[in-house]
């Protein structure tokens, strides 16, 4: 609906159509008022005031990927078994429900570790059968897929942002020595929230630990971004590869945020 209104206004309000409106412009306003104000400066030839913002932000976010690019990994006697183990976060997610199922029905995975938030491990297998069911994929107790999903899948209740992922010391060890694939998907869909807020920096932290935890395990560690870490990138062809200019994420919390985690998880393989 944000992108809507912004759009609008860009082809309703504004006369120059060599201003382009900020991303986060309605977010940023508050109420109408404000973007009233803001918009008639704009038009009477003012600058955006997200110009200070902006180079505020980028020097936080390499603040922030200083912050969490070190890794300390712990010794801990592995085992291996003949099939994958998975550690999987935001099962619950539109994402991570899907791939939740797929490995789930592959052979080649033998057991999922799934970190959830929750008060309890039955609310917790619960919440990840709704949004099986929600997208129409097998829920956990579905008639006949017990070997499938049931016995495959483990719900651990955690907390990312916390001391080993807010697991106990019993059920981190055991998840480092065993796992052999970690795939990183949770994170706060938030558009409003700008990137210093305690959510994002709790998710950035989050995902620092989660790699402790693979590079503690020797696992292979998947990080899932998203392109608006790199939609503002004024290039016509963007490349697959981490961006090392925070310009290119767009100016939302959400996208800064995922560009500063992409450049920390770009530390699992250096």
């Amino acid at each position: 609906m944000c992108i809507q209104i912004k759009k609008l206004i860009q082809s309703s309000i504004l006369s120059d159509t060599s201003i382009k409106l900020p991303e986060s412009l309605i977010y940023d306003s508050g109420n109408v008022q404000a973007l009233a104000e803001e918009l008639i400066r704009i038009r009477n030839g003012g600058k955006f005031r997200d110009s200070c913002r902006d180079v505020d932000e980028w020097k936080l976010m390499r603040e922030l990927i200083e912050r969490h690019d070190h890794f300390e990994t712990h010794n801990v006697d592995l085992i291996r078994e003949n099939r994958e183990v998975v550690v999987l976060t935001g099962a619950t997610g539109m994402l991570g429900s899907h791939i939740l199922s797929e490995l789930c029905h592959n052979n080649r995975f033998g057991k999922m570790h799934c970190l959830l938030r929750g008060e309890s491990e039955p609310i917790c297998r619960e919440l990840l059968t709704r949004a099986l069911r929600k997208r129409k994929l097998s829920g956990l107790y579905e008639p006949g897929n017990a070997e499938a999903l049931e016995e495959k899948t483990v719900c651990l209740l955690c907390q990312l942002s916390e001391l080993h992922l807010g697991l106990s010391d019993d059920e981190w060890i055991s998840i480092v020595a065993e796992s052999t694939i970690y795939i990183h998907t949770a994170w706060s869909v938030n558009f409003s929230l700008p990137l210093n807020s305690v959510e994002f920096e709790n998710h950035i932290r989050g995902a620092h630990d989660v790699i402790t935890a693979a590079l503690s395990s020797k696992a292979r560690f998947f990080f899932i971004s998203s392109t608006a870490a790199v939609s503002a990138n004024p290039s016509a062809t963007i490349t697959e590869e981490v961006s090392l200019d925070p310009s290119h994420a767009s100016p939302l919390g959400y996208s800064r945020s995922k560009w500063v985690a992409e450049r920390v998880s770009a530390g699992f393989t250096e």
